[in-house]
């Protein structure tokens, strides 16, 4: 089996473009760990700890990082496997820790969120609302969020109201991500985003959570799956292997389990 080698890339920019800057080779190396998170609703969020005793480069990456700014700096991360490309995580730092240690060496961390955070900064209270179907109103708020590579995947709430076309319309209160969110809950939906599936491109997932099945491992013919009595279950087993190997005209009738009267496999054998 030929393995597969993993390359990770960190791209920084600025909050309102794609990131294309590349960290140096040396920032890179003191990078010690990277952190995904990626919940089913809710903000997705990233954390990325540097450690080095080189002042070049704790000076290189509080300056792209732009510290005790925030949120400025937009961040993406970049998984290369196999040839293909899967964006890991698209978002903003929004904080920053920078601690010393006794060797003499610096840890720097940089925290941050997904691109709803650009969402939530500014306060939309009495703004009118396009109309009064989440539908309508989900893909007006999230349409100029298309400049930040945002699209909008909105599925229809069965609970759609379409208002009184007599009647003034709505107006929002909060910001676009406190509203989104609230007529996610409102309707049993969640709101989330999902980088990809290009470079600096999202979705603005807005439906009923998907629920992903765990696999389940394949069966082994060689374990028993049967409960019981050790005895039992070997009785069992080969009176099951005799029959599978029996002709199908030489087969007996399939195995009757009364269940109320107690009787085991064997016993109803």
């Amino acid at each position: 089996m030929i393995g597969k080698s993993l390359q990770l890339t960190v791209l920084i920019g600025a909050a309102g473009e794609t990131p294309t800057l590349r960290l140096s080779r040396a920032a890179i190396d003191a990078l010690a760990s990277v952190t995904v998170q990626s919940p089913a609703d809710g903000r997705a969020g990233f954390q990325l700890s540097f450690e080095t005793d080189r002042r070049k480069v704790v000076d290189e990456l509080l300056r792209v990082f732009q510290y005790g700014l925030n949120p400025t700096v937009r961040v993406l991360l970049l998984a290369t496997l196999g040839g293909a490309l899967h964006v890991l995580s698209d978002g903003v730092v929004t904080q920053h820790q920078n601690a010393g240690t006794a060797a003499g060496r610096t840890t720097l961390s940089f925290t941050g969120e997904d691109l709803s955070v650009l969402m939530d900064l500014v306060d939309k209270t009495g703004v009118p609302l396009a109309s009064a179907n989440d539908y309508a109103q989900i893909n007006t708020l999230l349409a100029p969020y298309a400049a930040l590579g945002v699209a909008p995947l909105v599925v229809p709430s069965p609970f759609a109201d379409f208002g009184d076309p007599t009647s003034p319309p709505p107006t929002q209160s909060g910001t676009d991500y406190a509203w989104i969110s609230g007529r996610a809950r409102r309707a049993g939906y969640v709101f989330h985003l999902i980088p990809g599936p290009a470079p600096g491109q999202n979705l603005g997932y807005w439906g009923p959570e998907v629920q992903v099945p765990v696999p389940e491992p394949a069966l082994d013919p060689r374990q028993h799956y049967l409960e019981g009595a050790p005895a039992e279950v070997d009785e069992v087993t080969e009176l099951l292997r005799r029959e599978m190997a029996a002709p199908w005209g030489d087969r007996t009738p399939p195995l009757e389990v009364n269940v109320s009267s107690g009787h085991t496999w064997t016993e109803a054998k």
